[in-house]
């Protein structure tokens, strides 16, 4: 099983955000995961994370990569609009991490 990191783009009605799935074993050994959330500005050469009224990373914890996927896309559905056919796919390899960007 391979535990490295995975990011999955997606578009939206009101932005184009970048979910990153991590995992992070459990001392029981199994794997959990946590999604962190970004949005991407100007065609993707800044990615902002996304925090909350706190200040602090949002993050979404679950038991499986697919799971928080979902999670994460239905969290980001509620805050900027449905989901859209994926367009483009513009290269982080020269982004660089902006602001945090704040969702209340």
């Amino acid at each position: 099983m391979d535990l490295g990191t995975t990011s999955e783009r997606v578009d939206l009605a009101s932005g184009r955000c970048v979910i990153d799935i991590e995992p992070q074993p459990t001392e029981s050994g199994q794997p959990r995961f946590v999604a962190y959330l970004s949005i991407l500005d100007l065609d993707g050469t800044v990615v902002r994370p996304l925090v909350g009224p706190d200040g602090r990373r949002i993050r979404i914890h679950a038991t499986s990569e697919r799971l928080a996927i979902r999670v994460a896309q239905s969290y980001l559905e509620g805050r900027f609009g449905r989901i859209l056919p994926a367009g483009p796919t513009p290269s982080l390899a020269t982004a660089s991490v902006g602001r945090p960007y704040p969702v209340g």
